[in-house]
């Protein structure tokens, strides 16, 4: 029961509004998006928004990002979100957030990667933060998939980040308002 209200607890401050947003990503700067992962058949792509109570709480890096999710083709996006991994479309995934930055991967088994993420589907989001668990944060479920297709990323101080994913693939395209 405890830690159920645990859970309940850490998405009820992720979902507090901080304030009403005013820079989001607009319709073209998705249709941008989608020209550029339509090319790609798996890809990383992080986002952030500072509207949240989680905005202001986690990490950045150089890339002002807060959470990641893959691209696993076909307009679909697959992310470790409290409570679970889920799959979405790109653009309900992307109307949420502020920015996007893309990143892709030449060197790497795509196929292996997207399967990963598929089958991960489901499984519980990683509320305590730490590698190595069978539950999964955002990042830490990232760099799965790109374990899967064949990059080893290692954590900085125990826990990934998205400037990790981005420093062993190309950044393709960057939208920050």
């Amino acid at each position: 029961m405890v830690f159920r209200a645990w859970y309940f607890l850490l998405w009820l401050v992720g979902k507090l509004v901080l304030f009403w947003r005013r820079q989001k990503l607009t319709d073209e700067d998705i249709e941008r998006c989608y020209a550029v992962l339509s090319r790609c058949p798996f890809a990383v792509i992080g986002v952030g928004s500072r509207r949240f109570v989680t905005g202001l709480l986690l990490p950045r890096g150089k890339h002002d990002v807060e959470h990641t999710a893959v691209w696993i083709g076909n307009g679909i996006v697959v992310e470790s979100v409290m409570p679970r991994v889920r799959a979405l479309s790109l653009r309900r995934f992307l109307k949420q957030y502020d920015n996007a930055t893309i990143v892709a991967f030449r060197s790497m088994n795509w196929f292996d990667s997207g399967e990963y993420a598929t089958q991960a589907i489901d499984r519980l989001y990683d509320v305590t933060f730490k590698a190595g668990r069978k539950t999964l944060y955002c990042h830490e479920f990232a760099a799965e998939c790109l374990h899967a297709g064949g990059i080893d990323i290692s954590p900085k101080n125990d826990f990934y980040v998205f400037d990790d994913l981005a420093d062993v693939g190309a950044v393709i395209l960057e939208i920050r308002k």
